[in-house]
């Protein structure tokens, strides 16, 4: 065997060493039937684990697609490998979803892939990224502008995925499969560069590789040592976020204002938590805690930060509300805040407060369905007391509430069944409207009462 292609078996047993996997042990392999996959499958083999071929059919090269396939199907019968076969309807998907090709064929194939782990009892599911596909990675990452998280590239393992090529090129995995004689398909899509990656990797790479020989593998060493770096730093950013976090949870920004790079520090720690957190707002936060501002609130991924003398702490995490049907006659169809009695008109004392209403009880037997949901643009109230309809968003506007308050909103509507029109009677602690009025002909009332 060549000297390349004795790489190979060699990087993929110290990647598994440092992986912890032991020989024996079931690993899923993506396999594709491409040159990346298939020495993957021979080099797991070789290092003794037991190994299950996964393969996708996308059907987007017609023929060539099939031809793959039975491809795979030949090499894991002469191989005597276990194969897992699906294949999709990618059209289809992208019909509903509205997703690039791409992203439609990635998706399926990574839930299939988890389907299938839980399935077979899979903990691993190799997938045959080499060093090639890490340098693309970093550059296309570099051209977004991303940190040192996009820099460093691909990870060794995320979740159940491993990458056990990963330092090996691209020449070395043919090398290999060319002294053990095995064949491999070639996806025509890969040689067309009309794809970002594929310009990368036919054109921009390939000028590196010849302007400065071995610049692949050197660019490579590079995102290894800032994977290395990104690591060091994780653990400093877990150290300083027990630092800087108080036992109620609250973060000390006025003592991170103190130290370096205190808006990146800021960005850095809370992201892992609060997932969708963006540089600028830690730079928004950082300058509102400089100013010496207090009590002023900040959307923080789903949740709400409240910045209060120098502490940044949750303040009320933003939930949308579930629409549901309430049965009044049936308190278990009530959500816990509120609460419904039908009185007899001599009891019907009613009053100014807004976390009260009172209905017409006839109403519950004159063809309308009760629904609680959140309001939506548009939704108009014809208050109590007062003439026409106003829009909802006006109201709660005069009524000066918090961000938080009003995300909390909950409108009471009822659905005619005949004709699915809604009237709005209550936002409950805010607005009662004027539709079903107990008057002297009522002969029972519905009092509604809301605990939030």
């Amino acid at each position: 065997m060549t000297e390349k292609g004795l790489r190979v078996p060699a990087l993929v047993r110290q990647a598994l060493d440092a992986l912890g996997l032991r020989r024996g042990e079931c690993v899923g392999v993506a396999l594709s039937g491409g040159a990346d996959s298939v020495a993957l499958l021979l080099a797991l083999r070789e290092a003794g684990m037991l190994c299950t071929a996964l393969h996708c059919n996308f059907g987007l090269r017609g023929r060539e697609s099939d031809d793959d396939e039975m491809f795979v199907r030949g090499l894991c019968d002469s191989a005597g490998v276990p194969l897992e076969l699906v294949r999709f309807d990618v059209p289809a998907r992208r019909a509903v979803t509205g997703e690039s090709v791409e992203m439609a064929c990635r998706e399926l194939r990574y839930n299939w892939f988890a389907e299938k782990a839980g399935e077979l009892g899979l903990r691993h599911i190799a997938v045959g990224h080499h060093l090639e596909d890490d340098v693309e990675t970093f550059f296309l990452n570099l051209l977004r502008g991303s940190g040192l998280p996009g820099l460093a590239g691909m990870a060794a393992r995320r979740g159940i995925y491993i990458r056990p090529l990963l330092r090996c090129t691209r020449p070395e995995i043919e090398a290999y499969l060319r002294d053990k004689g095995v064949e491999f398909v070639t996806d025509s899509t890969n040689l067309s560069d009309c794809y970002g990656r594929n310009n990368l990797r036919l054109n921009v790479i390939p000028a590196f590789e010849k302007a400065v020989p071995g610049a692949v593998e050197r660019i490579g060493r590079s995102i290894g040592y800032m994977r290395d770096d990104l690591a060091l730093l994780d653990g400093l950013l877990a150290q300083k976020r027990s630092e800087y976090t108080g036992p109620d949870g609250s973060v000390d920004i006025s003592a991170i204002l103190n130290g370096p790079s205190p808006e990146h520090l800021l960005f850095r720690m809370l992201l892992p938590l609060y997932p969708g957190f963006v540089a600028g707002q830690a730079a928004a936060i950082a300058e509102a805690a400089r100013r010496g501002e207090s009590g002023r609130i900040f959307d923080v991924g789903a949740v709400r930060m409240l910045l209060d003398r120098g502490k940044l702490s949750v303040y009320e995490e933003v939930a949308p509300v579930e629409p549901r049907e309430v049965d009044f006659r049936n308190p278990s169809t009530l959500p816990e805040w509120l609460s419904a009695v039908i009185l007899p008109r001599s009891a019907f004392h009613p009053g100014r407060d807004a976390t009260r209403m009172w209905i017409d009880a006839g109403a519950l037997s004159a063809g309308y369905r009760f629904m609680l949901r959140s309001p939506r643009t548009g939704d108009r109230i014809a208050p109590f007391g007062m003439k026409g309809t106003r829009l909802l968003s006006d109201i709660v506007s005069d009524a000066k509430l918090s961000e938080t308050a009003k995300h909390r909103i909950v409108v009471l509507v009822a659905v005619d069944s005949a004709t699915g029109d809604e009237k709005i009677l209550w936002v409950p602690g805010l607005r009662a409207s004027r539709h079903f009025p107990v008057t002297a002909a009522t002969a029972e009332v519905l009092e509604l009462h809301c605990r939030k």
